[in-house]
């Protein structure tokens, strides 16, 4: 109700949405509350996992794909259909990719997330604002495995000139400017 307010065309939601579970199952049933609690809310919901929506391990992704049905799929990483994407609204690009994988590394874009993710960031030169949403901050964290502000993540971010990265994880309210070669911003979004 209180998002609903401000009459809002959308909403991003950085990753996190549930407790998550042991299986694919379990962490598909509360994807359902999830829902149901997000029922009512007037604009696009834009989810992207986070690390508690991938403990189920394999098959997450297929399963979060099919939970959010209405999230673009048809040009995403390969095997990050409905799961890494990217939205558009008038002159501004919203562009989605999950930091967490359902094996391996996670906590981290995936090597062929961030070719796409520089790919889609080339193609959208004519957008007025580009924002990109993903869990894990690249600031802010002793598990940085986006390599902070001279990593590739960030980097790719200030070369392309994206206006804002929102992200999740920690749990506090952390809006900065970390520099390293341009202007964007990150916001940690973690309470809301």
């Amino acid at each position: 109700e209180d998002m609903n307010t401000h009459d809002p065309v959308l909403g991003l939601f950085a990753g996190d949405l549930v407790g998550g579970a042991s299986t694919v199952e379990g962490t598909a049933a509360q994807w359902e509350d999830f829902k149901t609690a997000t029922g009512a809310f007037t604009g696009e919901v834009l989810p992207v996992p986070g690390n508690h929506d991938v403990y189920g391990g394999e098959g997450t992704f297929a399963a979060f794909a099919e939970s959010f049905d209405w999230l673009p799929s048809h040009d995403s990483p390969p095997g990050e259909e409905g799961v890494s994407y990217y939205y558009d609204y008038g002159d501004t690009r919203f562009i989605s990719i999950t930091s967490d994988q359902e094996s391996g590394t996670s906590y981290m874009v995936s090597s062929e997330g961030m070719t796409w993710l520089g790919q889609v960031l080339s193609e959208s030169e004519n957008f007025a604002h580009v924002f990109v949403q993903t869990h894990h901050p690249m600031s802010f964290s002793g598990e940085n495995n986006h390599g902070g502000t001279s990593g590739e993540f960030w980097q790719t971010m200030v070369g392309y000139g994206v206006s804002g990265v929102f992200s999740g994880h920690w749990h506090r309210y952390q809006p900065s400017q970390p520099g390293a070669g341009g202007s964007t911003w990150e916001t940690i979004i973690g309470t809301g």
